[in-house]
């Protein structure tokens, strides 16, 4: 990549530029499966929720920039389980995007792994995370980072 990249942490002046680039993974997502479509408040409720969620402990949030535009973003948190196993935390990753005009350029290898590494520092060493199954590129992704299928969502529509 011969643009300069850089990956921090999420501040309240990117909260916009986050929210946008929602919109553009969920559109894409719903021309793969109608179920997301979103709302026309969608867009200003997800900034609220990740706003929220910046000065939170148990939630990182990181974007990618490049030459000091925001190119995509990572959410991670941890997740703590019920007292009923021996496995108490562990990490989910909820969204991660990059914007199609820097796409396979690596910047989504980059936010996850320094997600990763966030997750481990936490004690967190499984990760959990949602993939569209109708979404051959993120599947392809998510298996070329070493994620593996664990369970089944399943679904009935009457």
């Amino acid at each position: 990549m011969n643009d300069t990249l850089a990956i921090r942490t999420a501040d309240s002046s990117d909260v916009n530029r986050i929210a946008s680039l929602w919109e553009e993974l969920t559109d894409g997502n719903a021309k793969l499966d109608a179920r997301f479509e979103r709302t026309s408040s969608a867009r200003d409720e997800y900034a609220r929720f990740i706003g929220q969620r910046l000065d939170q402990d148990e939630h990182h949030i990181i974007v990618a920039e490049v030459e000091s535009h925001i190119v995509g973003y990572c959410c991670a948190s941890t997740v703590k389980r019920p007292p009923l196993f021996k496995q108490q935390h562990y990490g989910f990753i909820s969204d991660v995007i990059v914007t199609a005009s820097h796409r396979r350029k690596g910047i989504a290898s980059h936010l996850v792994r320094s997600s990763l590494s966030w997750l481990s520092e936490r004690g967190c060493h499984r990760v959990e995370l949602h993939a569209l199954n109708a979404s051959d590129a993120a599947v392809g992704f998510w298996k070329a980072m070493g994620f593996l299928p664990y369970m089944t969502t399943m679904h009935k529509n009457e």
